[in-house]
This record gives structure tokens, sequence and C-alpha cells, in this order.
């Protein structure tokens, strides 16, 4: 069957009698037209060491085509900040840096929505990858932005990302909100800083933390 692919079914033990089990190695013909598509080879139905089992049989149907791609959409506001919070994110790397960021997240499959900051920290929102941690990626973002910042001179020659990270779902229906915050980051800091943004945000969303360990 390496040449098929393959649909698993679990039929229960009172299942219909075009599934009858059979002692040992079995195959049958069955009719499932919610699992055919139009010009899909006929499925067929293989049952595998099924005798004496208490909750039905395992049924492999092998023929027709794919099941449909899986889909998501899972937003996350992410917030981090230089070591120390030291305030290196300046011009000329600044703009730079988010649109470089936002690159690093494209080619992740996280497409980003929005990324900003202020000199000590960066917030960003992105749609998270369906085949890839929320760690995985944050870990890429970090790694590369920072190599990248490295090439742009002395002054930047020690530049580190903190080792932690805030990330916060988001709903579609707060997205246009999410995305004026981190555009209007500056705004907001005028009076603000980094430390109290976090905790403003980890409070909103419920999230426990002892402030011992938060900041590095």
């Amino acid at each position: 069957m390496d040449d098929f692919t393959r649909h698993v079914l679990i039929v229960p033990t009172e299942r219909p009698a075009r599934l009858q089990r059979r002692s040992g190695y079995s195959a049958s013909r069955a009719e499932r037209p919610d699992l055919q598509q139009p010009g899909a080879t006929p499925l067929v139905a293989v049952a595998r060491n099924t005798v004496g089992s208490p909750n039905g049989a395992i049924y492999f149907f092998t023929g027709g085509k794919s099941m449909p791609q899986s889909l998501s959409r899972v937003l996350v506001h992410l917030v981090f900040s230089t070591k120390n919070r030291e305030p290196m994110i300046r011009e000329p790397i600044e703009s730079e840096l988010y649109a470089y960021g936002t690159t690093v997240l494209k080619n992740a499959n996280c497409p980003a929505l929005a990324m900003n900051g202020t000199a000590d920290h960066v917030n960003a929102l992105c749609n998270l990858s369906r085949v890839k941690t929320l760690a995985e990626v944050v870990e890429e973002l970090k790694t590369s932005t920072s190599k990248w910042i490295k090439t742009e001179g002395p002054d930047f020659h020690g530049f580190h990302w903190q080792s932690g990270y805030g990330a916060f779902s988001v709903s579609q229906s707060s997205v246009e909100q999410v995305i004026d915050y981190i555009q209007r980051q500056k705004d907001h800091h005028s009076g603000r800083s980094f430390q109290e943004e976090l905790i403003a945000l980890l409070r909103k969303h419920k999230v426990s933390f002892d402030e011992r360990y938060v900041w590095d």
C-alpha cells in the first residue's frame, strides 16, 4: 500500500454489514462518498489484527486523494528587550531592524502584521507557523537579528537580546487595536518604561510571574 494515500477510519462494534470484520487479515469494498472525490480511486477498507478487539476495528482506506491540508491562524503579540534594557536600537539601524525582522518571520512561515519598538525593546504581531513552536520562532528571530545588528558597526559588536520574552495571544477582533498599539510604541513609552509595559501585559493576560526572574 506504499503507493497509495492512506486514510484511517475507526469503526465501532455496531458497524454496517458492508464493513463486517473478519478473522485475521481481510479486505472489503466500502462505499464512503464522504471520503471520495470526483475522479478518485475507489476506496478499499483493510482491517488488520482485529480479532477480539472490544472497541471495533481500525480500517485503513487506500486510494483516493489526500485529505485537506491543515489550516490555522494563531496570532501572537511578542515582546522582548535588549539585554539589561540597554538603549541600543537607534538610527540608522532601527528602521532596518524592523524590516529585517519582518523578513525573518516571513521566512519562518510566521508573517508579521506589525513590528516596532523603542531604543530598548521590540514588539511584533505575527501569525504563528503551523509547524514550528513559539520558542523556535522567537529563537530564529532573536538569533538572526542579533547577528545582523553586530555587523552594523563597532558600536553594535556587543549587542544581545534578553534571554526571555513575552508572548500573548490576540483575537481576530483585536488585531487592528494591537497593530495600532505596536505602530505607536514611541507615543506609548513617552512616560512608561519597558518594564511597566511588560508587567501591564502580563497582568492583562493573567500570566503568573515572579518579577525576580523576569528581567535580564
